[in-house]
């Protein structure tokens, strides 16, 4: 016979399955502060994902159970859109979504599971116990057939207890119309910002941080434009390279050091010390850069509409300066970074009524 455990409160301690999308290292990375919740609210936390994903979660909690999910194994373009490219995989998706939803099932029968939160996963969700999925892209961004897509979003939205949104809620939000409308056709609940890190100035010691991130081959190529550029530089730069497969040691050349990876806590003294941060324009990204209230210079994945949005609606709030691969110009970036800045959205209560709404 089972057991039920309790924690110190006297309340049944739940087992929560969190699945995260390997989609680069952004889904990841904003279920930490997530995860990092559940655990304070008592919850038996249980990881799910797969590649580059699995790898850092398991770096960031090595106490934690953890299974591998069906990989969706998408490749991305050299050159063209990212959307077309996509569609052409799209029968290799929904099988991937079907085989996911499968393992799922499964885990959430033989592991005992009381509660499942999706991140962006769109098989993760039990026909047995309550799951939630947390998405920021509420109404997608495509250069084509966009009704027919958000119709299907939304279809598969629906099959989720409650859809979680990493946002605030109204016109002044982060992710503009990616995470809101006046009418919105589901329940929902804005999360507030999620980030793996916390508000706190700090002198800055380093001129540059970069972030090299994203799918490849686009992260290749970023890399090979802007290593050059920031040695050129003079300045002194860190780079962030996103490979939590190659361990943690740096290499060190003259002004710039190159770390594989960094766990959290070290990333983020890294990036409290950087005078300008460079990255990509993931959402993910653009949160974490919102809390710890940098300057940034964002370079958007080309041919990524959600991305390439991203970067528009932050140029547009004055937020962030915005450069564009294979064009890069970090003299002009610098001398406009002084006019940029973006608003603090540091509210941690939305995260935390709904994970108790979600566990008791």
């Amino acid at each position: 016979m089972l057991l039920a455990t309790f924690d110190r409160t006297g309340f049944s301690m739940k087992k929560v399955l969190v699945a995260s999308l390997n989609w680069g290292l952004g889904h990841a990375t904003r279920d930490i502060p997530v995860i990092r919740e559940l655990q304070r609210q008592g919850a038996e936390v249980l990881i799910a994902s797969d590649g580059a994903a699995l790898e850092l979660l398991r770096k960031e909690f090595p106490g934690l159970k953890c299974f591998e999910l069906p990989a969706w194994n998408i490749t991305y373009p050299a050159t063209g859109n990212l959307s077309w490219h996509l569609l052409r995989q799209l029968p290799k998706v929904i099988r991937a979504i079907r085989n996911e939803h499968r393992v799922l099932e499964n885990l959430v029968t033989r592991e005992n599971i009381d509660l499942v939160v999706s991140d962006s996963r769109m098989g993760c969700y039990s026909s047995t116990v309550k799951s939630v999925v947390l998405t920021h892209q509420l109404f997608i961004e495509t250069p084509f057939l966009r009704k027919l897509v958000n119709r299907n979003n939304h279809r598969m939205l629906r099959k989720f207890s409650e859809v979680w949104i990493p946002d605030v809620p109204g016109e002044n939000n982060l992710a503009g119309r990616l995470s809101w409308r006046k009418q919105i056709p589901f329940k929902h609940r804005y999360l507030g910002i999620l980030s793996r890190f916390h508000t706190s100035p700090q002198h800055s010691e380093t001129d540059v941080v970069a972030v090299i991130s994203g799918p490849e081959p686009q992260r290749t190529a970023f890399e090979n434009e802007l290593l050059p550029k920031l040695e050129q530089s003079g300045l002194n730069c860190a780079v962030l390279l996103g490979k939590p497969g190659m361990g943690c040691e740096p290499v060190v050349s003259d002004k710039l050091t190159i770390y594989p990876h960094l766990p959290a806590d070290e990333a983020e003294q890294l990036f409290r010390k950087a005078g300008t941060i460079i990255s990509r324009s993931g959402y993910s990204t653009v949160m974490d850069l919102a809390v710890l209230g940098k300057k940034a210079i964002l370079v958007p994945t080309p041919g990524q509409p959600e991305q390439e949005y991203l970067a528009e609606y932050c140029r547009e709030k004055g937020w962030f300066v915005i450069e564009k691969q294979g064009e890069i110009n970090l003299e002009q970036a610098f001398e406009q970074i002084g006019r940029s800045g973006v608003p603090g959205f540091t509210d941690n209560s939305l995260l935390e009524d709904a994970v108790m709404s979600f566990l008791f």
